[in-house]
């Protein structure tokens, strides 16, 4: 899964672009306004321009995008569309063994619950918040177990440069836009936390 936010620290409604093909979203994951609509694709970076309101047999139901469009349809029923894909309210499905399942049905991956015991099966509306971990410079430990989020090469902007861990950015403060680098890879200063809507 992967969102993309505007800016760190913001946290509600995350979505997502499902595979094309779908008449609509998986229950309870759907937009329930053209608002909605409007404010999920500026939040993939997706374009408002040309955007079709109606309703139409023919496209998905709800809010979708294809072919650099977005459509907003109202029909009662729509259809599957191979050039249209719905954007729903972010979501995973937790399979009987706690391991997540992607939309298409076919890829599994383990993650790691905070709680401890995965959820029930089911599908589960998420929301995402990214934060700043480090306020100071983190040893390799901390870097290998705490920094997941990668960075581009930033080696012409070291600031702090004579440890195992160097660090790009302002030299005076470790903030959000901190880069460090271990053994050549580097990473952003930054984590994101997903949370079901159940809490978990």
């Amino acid at each position: 899964l992967c969102w993309i936010l505007p800016q760190l620290g913001s946290l509600g409604h995350s979505y997502k672009r499902m595979q094309k093909n779908l008449i609509t979203c998986p229950e309870g994951t759907a937009i329930t306004s053209l608002v909605e609509c409007e404010r999920a694709l500026t939040s993939l970076g997706l374009s408002l321009e040309n955007a079709w309101r109606g309703a139409h047999g023919h496209f998905p139901l709800g809010c979708s995008y294809g072919g650099g469009r977005m459509y907003w349809n109202f029909h009662k029923t729509g259809r599957k569309n191979g050039n249209i894909a719905p954007v729903c309210r972010a979501h995973i499905t937790v399979d009987n063994d706690g391991m997540l399942v992607e939309s298409n049905g076919h890829v599994k991956y383990q993650v790691p619950w905070v709680i401890g015991a995965p959820p029930d099966p089911g599908i589960y509306l998420v929301v995402v918040e990214t934060k700043q971990v480090f306020d100071r410079v983190p040893n390799k430990a901390e870097v290998q177990e705490r920094l997941k989020v990668g960075a581009f090469s930033r080696s012409a902007n070291c600031s702090i440069c004579d440890g195992e861990v160097k660090v790009h950015g302002s030299e005076k403060a470790i903030n959000r836009d901190t880069i460090f680098e271990l053994h050549g890879k580097f990473f952003r200063n930054m984590e994101s936390i997903v949370t079901l809507a159940s809490g978990k």
